[in-house]
C-alpha cells in the first residue's frame, strides 16, 4: 500500500515538472540549420497530457518500456498529426539487424534500423541533440536515404538513461515536408524524459529481481542486521542450515540463534569488526535450533550509506560439516600414503648400506685367516663408508624434525643475504660462481626466524650451485621486492642445467633426487621450515635454461 501511495506522488511529481518545462522554449538543435517554416496547426496540449497520465501510472512505469510506449503510440500520431510515431531500442535494433543479415533472412529488417545507419545522426543524438528537418535541408546522402524510405520530414530525440544513449524517439512525416513546432518538441522531449525514466525502473527492478533471486534460492544462510543486532532478513536456506525459519528469528537479535557458552567466544572475536564495521570471518562448532551440532563456516560483511556510515551487516552461514568430513578422509589418506612412502624409502635408503655392510663382514669372516693385511683394510673402509652413509641418512632426518617451534620475529631480511654472502663468498669463487644480490636500498622486514632462513638459503644456494655444475658462465641471482605493505617477493635464479615437468611435481617429495649421492630430503626440509615460518615456496624451471625459486615471506 505505501508503495502504491508513493508513485502516485511521484506521478504527480512528474506532472508538475512537465507542467514548468513547457513553459520554457527550449533551444532547437538540429542539423543542418532548416528553411522550412513550422506547421501552424492548431496542438491540442490535451492529448499530450493524456499521454502523460498514462506513462506516470505505477503500473506503467512497471512495464516494459516498449509496451509503455505502445499504449500511448495512437494518442500521440493524433496529438502530432504524424504519418508514424516509433521508439527504437538502439543496442536492440542493432543486435536483430545483425542478426537478420548473419541468417539472410527473405524478410525486411525492422523498417526503422535504416535510422540507425546514418553515423551523423548517431554522432549528434549521443551527446544528447535533436534530429529535426525537412527533407531537402539534409545533406544529399542524407536525403537519398530519407527519400528512399519516403520521408519528408522527421524528428529524433534520443532517449538518455543514465547519461547513455539508450534509444530514440522518432515522428515522420510523408505526406508533407512541414516543421514541427517548438511546442510539439517540447512535449515529445517531456514524453521522452518519462520513458528514460521508464527504462531506469526496469533496469533498477530487474536488476533488484536479479539479486533477490540469488539471495532467495542460495544454499547458504544469509541474514542482514541493524546497527543494534536485530536480524531485519533472513534467507529460506536459514532454515535448513540452523533449523530457524525466517520468520521465527526475523526481528529477533541475532544471538538468538547461538547458545549462551558459544556466544561468549564467539562475540569476544565479533566485537572489534562490528564496532569499527570491519570485515570477518572464521569456522567453528555451532548448534542447531534442535542442539545438534555441525560445522559452520561464517563472514560478516559491512554495509555502508552514502556518507560511509554502517547501516547493516550481512551475515553468511554456510553447513561445512560435510565438506570438513570428507577433507579429513583426503588427509588421512594421503597421510597414510606419505607414511608408506616414507618408511619403504627409508627402508631402501638404510637396506642399501646395511646389506653391504653385512656383506663386507661375511666376505672378511669367511676369509679373515688368509686375507692379508691390504685385503682386510679395503673391506673395513667400504663398511665405514656405508656406515657413514647411514649416520648422514640419520643426520638429515634428525636435520627434518629441526625448528618444529620457530622463534618467528621481525628480521630485516638484507641482514641475513649479508651473513650468505659472507658464508658462501669464498666457495663460490672456488666454483668461478658469480653472485648477484638486487634489492632496494631501504630495510626489508619480513616475519621469519632468522637462524631457520638462513638455513633454508644456505640449502637452496647449494642446490643452485650444483645445478651450475658443467655450465661455462656461471650466474645465481638473489632479488627481492616489497609491493606498499605487502609480503615480500624473494626470488633465487641460476642459469643452471634447470629441470623438466617430471622433477618439478616431485621437487618437494619426500626422497626424491636426481643426485647420486642425494637422499632427497633436502628441499623438504625447506619447504617444511618455511611453512612453520607462514611463507611459501614454488619453482619455476625448463630444460637447460635454469631455475627460478620464488619464496613469499609475511610481513608485520
Amino acid at each position: 500500500m505505501l508503495t502504491m501511495y508513493i508513485n502516485v506522488i511521484l506521478s504527480l511529481i512528474i506532472v508538475i515538472l512537465g507542467l514548468l518545462l513547457l513553459k520554457k522554449t527550449l533551444p532547437q538543435k538540429s542539423i543542418p540549420r532548416s528553411t522550412t517554416k513550422p506547421r501552424q496547426n492548431y496542438f491540442d496540449e490535451s492529448f499530450t497530457w493524456e499521454c502523460i497520465l498514462k506513462l506516470t501510472n505505477p503500473h506503467s512505469l512497471k512495464s516494459d518500456p516498449k509496451n509503455c510506449f505502445n499504449k500511448i503510440r495512437t494518442e500521440l500520431i493524433q496529438t502530432f498529426d504524424a504519418d508514424d510515431i516509433f521508439l527504437l531500442d538502439r543496442k536492440k535494433a542493432s543486435s536483430d539487424s545483425l542478426r537478420l543479415h548473419t541468417q539472410q533472412a527473405a524478410n525486411e529488417p525492422p523498417q526503422h534500423l535504416w535510422i540507425l545507419s546514418v553515423p551523423v545522426w548517431m554522432a549528434l543524438l549521443a551527446k544528447g541533440r535533436i534530429i529535426h528537418n525537412s527533407v531537402g535541408n539534409f545533406e544529399k546522402e542524407e536525403q537519398r536515404t530519407l527519400t528512399n524510405h519516403g520521408v519528408k520530414t522527421i524528428l529524433l530525440i534520443p532517449v538518455i538513461v543514465s547519461n547513455e544513449f539508450w534509444g530514440i524517439i522518432g515522428i515522420i512525416q510523408k505526406s508533407h515536408a512541414a516543421l514541427f513546432t517548438p511546442q510539439q518538441i517540447n512535449s515529445l522531449r517531456l514524453v521522452t524524459n518519462i520513458l528514460a525514466m521508464a527504462v531506469s525502473n526496469q533496469r533498477d527492478r530487474l536488476e533488484r529481481d536479479r539479486l533477490v533471486t540469488v539471495v532467495e534460492q542460495s544454499s547458504d544462510c544469509i541474514i542482514i542486521i541493524n546497527t543494534s543486532g536485530t536480524i531485519v532478513y533472513a534467507n529460506p536456506a536459514c532454515d535448513k542450515v540452523t533449523g530457524y525459519t525466517p520468520a521465527e528469528i526475523i526481528g529477533e537479535s541475532i544471538k538468538h540463534i547461538y547458545q549462551p557458552s558459544l556466544q561468549r567466544k564467539l562475540w569476544e572475536q565479533l566485537r572489534l569488526p562490528l564496532q569499527e564495521g570491519k570485515s570477518w570471518s572464521g569456522q567453528f562448532t555451532n548448534y542447531r535450533k534442535d542442539n545438534s551440532p555441525y560445522e559452520e563456516e561464517m563472514s560478516i560483511s559491512p554495509v555502508h550509506n552514502q556518507n560511509g556510515m554502517v547501516t547493516n551487516q550481512v551475515i553468511i552461514k554456510r553447513n561445512i560439516t560435510e565438506a570438513k568430513r570428507l577433507e579429513s578422509i583426503a588427509e588421512a589418506a594421503n597421510l597414510m600414503d606419505n607414511i608408506g612412502f616414507i618408511f619403504s624409502s627409508i627402508r631402501h635408503e638404510l637396506g642399501n648400506p646395511i646389506n653391504s655392510i653385512k656383506v663386507s663382514l661375511s666376505v672378511l669372516d669367511s676369509n679373515l685367516e688368509s686375507y692379508d693385511t691390504a685385503d682386510i683394510k679395503r673391506f673395513i673402509s667400504r663398511s665405514l663408508s656405508d656406515i657413514g652413509r647411514v649416520e648422514y641418512l640419520l643426520k638429515t632426518l634428525k636435520n627434518f624434525s629441526m625448528f618444529e617451534r620457530p622463534a618467528i620475529a621481525e628480521t630485516d631480511i638484507q641482514t641475513l643475504l649479508d651473513k650468505l654472502f659472507q658464508l658462501t663468498a669464498q666457495d663460490l669463487q672456488k666454483e668461478n660462481i658469480t653472485l648477484h644480490i638486487s634489492h632496494s636500498p631501504e630495510p626489508i622486514i619480513g616475519l621469519v626466524d632468522p637462524r631457520a632462513f638462513l638455513q633454508v638459503l644456505l640449502n637452496l644456494v647449494t642446490n643452485a650451485v650444483a645445478a651450475l655444475d658443467g655450465i661455462q658462465d656461471k650466474q645465481i641471482t638473489i632479488s627481492m621486492g616489497q609491493e606498499e605493505q605487502g609480503p615480500i617477493t624473494f626470488g633465487l635464479a641460476d642459469n643452471g642445467c634447470g629441470m623438466d615437468e617430471n622433477t618439478i611435481r616431485n621437487l618437494f617429495r619426500p626422497f626424491f633426487t636426481t643426485k647420486a649421492e642425494g637422499t632427497g630430503l633436502g628441499l623438504v626440509i625447506v619447504k617444511k621450515m618455511l611453512a612453520k615460518m607462514n611463507c611459501s615456496i614454488e619453482a619455476q624451471s625448463k630444460k637447460d635454461e635454469g631455475t627460478l625459486i620464488q619464496i613469499i615471506i609475511p610481513t608485520p
